[in-house]
């Protein structure tokens, strides 16, 4: 797997507005979307700070929150949009519950972002990310009364402190 560097490339991120975490891709349970909206709002409970999770129409993600600081996108994007949108964006998100390879985090990366990931995937190896999610166990995965086997399970506190560190420390983020 791989991206095309003509395409995904460092971005410059534009300046005077929030600072806006991002998770795109198929949002399944299995990259755990919910886990960080959970906690971003723990993490963030009045800061002016985002979240934008962006998954396609073959499987919209239902977010209940009230908040107006989190956007949720379930529409089919070209890879243009995609890249448009991490110029709009400061951190890749991804609580994962297992990859075997990882492609929005990667593609997040070639654009010079910052990427909070758990440290369970293959794509770690690939990514070197500095703000990795430990693991707390595993457990059957349920999603809308299904069964989709065991998986690792990403710390929830784990998330909450390294959202909060890459924030605390954007200058350091954005190295």
């Amino acid at each position: 797997l791989g991206f095309d560097p003509s395409l995904w490339r460092p971005l410059g991120r534009s300046p005077g507005r929030p600072w806006t975490f991002l998770t795109f891709g198929t949002l399944s349970a299995r990259k755990a979307p919910l886990l960080a909206v959970e906690a971003f709002l723990e993490a963030f409970p009045t800061e002016d700070v985002r979240l934008v999770l962006k998954s396609t129409p073959s499987l919209p993600l239902q977010v209940y929150s009230d908040d107006p600081r989190i956007e949720v996108i379930n529409e089919e994007w070209s890879s243009e949009a995609l890249v448009a949108l991490c110029e709009e964006c400061d951190c890749f998100v991804y609580p994962t519950r297992g990859e075997g390879f990882g492609l929005p985090p990667l593609e997040a990366t070639a654009t010079g972002m910052p990427v909070i990931m758990s440290d369970c995937t293959a794509g770690k190896d690939k990514l070197y990310p500095r703000y990795e999610i430990e693991m707390t166990g595993a457990e059957t995965m349920l999603w809308g009364g299904r069964s989709y086997g065991y998986h690792p399970v990403p710390s929830y506190r784990g998330l909450i402190r390294q959202m909060r560190y890459v924030y605390e420390h954007q200058d350091e983020a954005r190295t």
